[in-house]
């Protein structure tokens, strides 16, 4: 009998102890707070939220023949040769070929706006465009993104791979070292 009794009075000093902490938690109106399924067994959202810290992505990046310059503000100079000349594709950008000196079509002012792990998105804000590796034109104002890779080079999304500094003195590929 005492045990029966023992368990209804801890029962009841329980429900009453989660009625007093339902109510510290209630909102102001003088209503106590009534726990919901998503406020009781709510999880943290895993994905990352999106930062504009460019740290990791500033620098001169190079490959064969192309440049991007990114800035700490997130500004970037993309510069230098399509592979496709004005000859055969007048539509910018095309390479120029004149007195054997080859001027490349590629001059894109980027703004990237977002770094989300290791990559950086943003839009092509000015100049000429870009061009894919199929040599599909990608006009001003299309996004494009940078994945800065473990072994120090930049994808970017038009497919090009571009070597930093690191990279570079490695050689750790051919294009990183040749007329960027």
């Amino acid at each position: 009998m005492f045990k029966q009794s023992h368990r209804k009075q801890m029962s009841l000093l329980l429900l009453l102890l989660t009625f007093v902490l339902l109510a510290a938690c209630g909102e102001n109106t003088g209503k106590a707070a009534v726990p919901n399924a998503t406020s009781v067994n709510a999880t943290p959202n895993p994905t990352p939220t999106p930062t504009r810290d460019f740290s990791h992505f500033v620098g001169t990046w190079y490959a064969h023949s192309k440049t991007m310059i990114i800035n700490a503000d997130g500004s970037a100079q993309y510069k230098g040769r399509v592979f496709i000349w004005c000859t055969d594709d007048p539509r910018p950008p095309c390479d120029v070929i004149d007195s054997s000196i080859i001027t490349g079509g590629l001059n894109a002012q980027i703004t990237f706006n977002s770094v989300k792990k290791n990559i950086a998105s943003g839009l092509i804000k000015g100049g000429t465009g870009d061009r894919d590796k199929q040599k599909n034109i990608i006009p001003v104002g299309s996004q494009i993104t940078v994945t800065l890779n473990a072994d120090d080079t930049l994808a970017v999304s038009d497919g090009s791979l571009l070597c930093g500094e690191q990279a570079r003195q490695n050689n750790l590929y051919v294009g990183c070292n040749s007329g960027a």
